[in-house]
C-alpha cells in the first residue's frame, strides 16, 4: 500500500428495533443524528465516527464469554476517569443495563460495559495515553459542518453523505457533521451539542454545500450562526463561502463533465 490508513471512523450493528436503538444512542449515549435514509437504517455519529444501525428484526446479539468478558464490543471513550463515573451514575437512574461498576484495566485505562436496547456490547472508558496526543489530534480546535439544502426524498442526502464520508477520511482527525436546512433532519442547532461536547473545540466552520451564495447563503445562514453563537459562547462560529464558488470544486466539476463527453 502506499497510503497507509486513516484509521476506522465508521462502524455497523443490527439492531431489531430502529426507532428504539437510535433514541439510545442520540438520547442516552449523546450521539448525534446524522441521517436517516428508510425505515431500515439509520446513521448516527460522535467525534467524526459514524455507526450505521441497521434494522434485522429477529436479530440476536453475540454470546458473552464465560467470565463475562465482551472480546466483541464498540469503546465509547471519554475524556476523564470522573465523566466514566458520570455515566455510569446517570445509568443507574434508567434502565440500560450496566454490567459492572467502572474499574482500572492493566493498560491504566478505567471503565465498564453496558449494552444497547438489543444487547450488543459497548464500553465506556477514559484512557489516559489517548489524551497524551490529544493536543495534536485537532491541531486547530476546529470542526466542520456540511450545512444542505435538504429535500423530503431521502435519496437527495446520499451525495452529502458520500462528501462527508471522504472528508472524514482526508482529514480523520477533525469532527464532521452534517446538518440541513429545510425538509430533513438534524437541523445546525440540533448537530452542535454533539459536536461540541467531543473534543476541544473552539471554531467550527459551516461550509454551504450549495453550488453558489444565494438566498439560502446569504439571508436564511447568517441568523442560524447568529442563533449558534448566541447558544455557544466560548465557541467562534465562521460562516464559509459555498462551496461550489471554490475553484477547485469547479475545477472538478468541469474535468467531470468532460469525462462525460469522453465517455460517449
Amino acid at each position: 500500500m502506499t497510503d497507509s490508513p486513516l484509521g476506522i471512523r465508521h462502524a455497523a450493528l443490527a439492531v431489531s428495533d430502529l426507532a428504539r436503538s437510535v433514541a439510545f444512542y442520540t438520547d442516552t449515549l449523546g450521539f448525534t443524528p446524522a441521517y436517516v435514509t428508510s425505515a431500515d437504517w439509520a446513521m448516527v455519529s460522535m467525534a467524526g465516527t459514524t455507526l450505521s444501525l441497521i434494522l434485522v428484526p429477529h436479530f440476536k446479539p453475540p454470546t458473552v464469554n464465560e467470565g463475562g468478558s465482551h472480546p466483541a464490543h464498540l469503546g465509547i471513550v471519554l475524556p476523564s476517569m470522573e465523566a466514566v463515573d458520570d455515566l455510569h451514575r446517570r445509568l443507574g437512574y434508567t434502565d440500560v443495563p450496566t454490567l459492572e461498576a467502572p474499574k482500572h484495566h492493566r493498560d491504566g485505562s478505567y471503565g465498564f460495559y453496558l449494552t444497547d436496547p438489543d444487547g450488543n456490547a459497548l464500553e465506556s472508558i477514559f484512557i489516559p495515553y489517548r489524551l497524551k496526543g490529544a493536543a495534536n489530534a485537532v491541531p486547530s480546535g476546529e470542526a466542520i459542518v456540511l450545512l444542505a439544502h435538504g429535500s423530503s426524498d431521502a435519496r437527495w442526502a446520499a451525495p452529502v453523505v458520500a462528501l462527508m464520508a471522504r472528508l472524514q477520511r482526508h482529514a480523520a482527525d477533525i469532527p464532521v457533521a452534517m446538518a440541513f436546512m429545510e425538509f430533513a433532519s438534524p437541523k445546525l442547532a440540533d448537530v452542535l451539542p454533539g459536536l461540541l461536547a467531543a473534543a476541544d473545540i473552539r471554531r467550527v466552520r459551516v461550509v454551504p454545500v450549495f453550488l453558489s451564495s444565494g438566498g439560502h447563503v446569504s439571508h436564511d445562514l447568517p441568523p442560524l450562526i447568529t442563533a449558534a453563537r448566541a447558544a455557544h459562547p466560548g465557541v467562534d462560529f465562521v460562516l464559509a463561502p459555498a462551496i461550489g464558488e471554490h475553484p477547485a470544486v469547479q475545477d472538478a466539476m468541469a474535468s467531470a463533465i468532460i469525462d462525460m463527453l469522453d465517455s460517449h
